[in-house]
């Protein structure tokens, strides 16, 4: 394994074959989600209570969820579409970060999208803007915090501890609170 294929801040480097093969992984676990996601935007569509209920803004709002479904199942995908492309027989260079880079920028529309449709729904069954708008808002809040804050607060602790160098936990014990 080259030096260039590791990072001293994961807890294991991987081979480059084990770091494609999470990628895709990571990528088969999300897309059956977003799947499912636009082919209930499109069905929502055709129901009575979309048709009928909902008003020219949520209408809006809906069309504006599905094309930000769409954009981040683009995001998702491309990863695989670059690799199938570019070098189906091998791995590219720097592929791990194109791929980190598409998945992570592929978030931002879905959580954006699901926190329209809550919006939608919850004006729809409650009939209030803003138990709508405080609701989706922190959904959004959840899925900021989950998918982009957290990572980012790991990998900086990651960072400080490879800085510091590896740590034995042996030689200080600790002690209780």
């Amino acid at each position: 394994m080259d030096s260039k294929d590791t990072d001293p801040r994961q807890d294991e480097p991987q081979e480059v074959p084990a770091q494609l093969g999470n990628i895709f992984a990571e990528a088969n676990m999300i897309l059956p989600g977003v799947l499912s996601l636009l082919g209930l935007q499109v069905i929502s569509t055709l129901n009575d209570v979309f048709l009928k209920q909902l008003g020219p803004v949520e209408h809006g709002l809906h069309l504006a969820a599905f094309i930000l479904l769409a954009v981040g199942l683009a995001l998702v995908v491309t990863p695989a579409a670059y690799h199938r492309q570019t070098a189906p027989y091998g791995i590219p260079a720097n592929f791990a970060r194109l791929a980190t880079i598409y998945a992570t920028l592929g978030l931002v529309p879905l959580m954006l999208a699901v926190s329209i449709d809550l919006y939608i729904i919850t004006s729809l069954i409650t009939k209030s803007v803003a138990i709508s708008v405080i609701l989706s808002g922190s959904l959004l809040a959840v899925f900021v915090g989950l998918w982009l804050v957290f990572p980012q607060v790991v990998a900086a602790r990651r960072r400080a501890q490879g800085a510091e160098g590896p740590r034995d936990d042996k030689a200080a014990p600790r002690q209780p609170r």
